[in-house]
C-alpha cells in the first residue's frame, strides 16, 4: 500500500469500522472487557455503513483507497455470511 495514495484519515476510518464488525462477528475480543461476543445484527449494519461509504465515495477515491475498502467489505460479507449460514451465536 502507497502512503502517497491513501488518506490517513480514510484508512483510519474504514479500519475502525472493519476492527468494530469483527468484533460485531466474535472474530476479534471486545477491547473494553476481551471477550467475544457476536451481534450479528450490529454487524451487518456495520456492514451496511461500509456498502453506503462506498457507493457515497464512488470516483473520488484512489485506486488504493478504492482497493482497501472494496477488499474490507468483501471479507466481512464473507464472515457475516458464514455466521449467519451456521446459526452461530455466542
Amino acid at each position: 500500500m502507497d502512503p502517497k495514495e491513501i488518506n490517513v484519515s480514510f484508512f483510519t476510518l474504514i479500519s475502525t469500522l472493519a476492527s468494530a464488525c469483527w468484533q460485531q462477528l466474535g472474530k476479534a475480543p471486545s477491547p473494553e472487557d476481551g471477550l467475544i461476543r457476536m451481534d450479528l445484527a450490529s454487524a451487518q449494519s456495520t456492514i451496511d455503513i461500509l456498502l453506503m461509504l462506498q457507493d457515497k465515495t464512488r470516483g473520488n477515491l484512489s485506486g488504493t483507497e478504492e482497493k482497501l475498502l472494496e477488499d474490507v467489505i468483501a471479507s466481512l460479507q464473507e464472515n457475516y455470511a458464514e455466521a449467519a449460514a451456521n446459526g452461530d451465536t455466542l
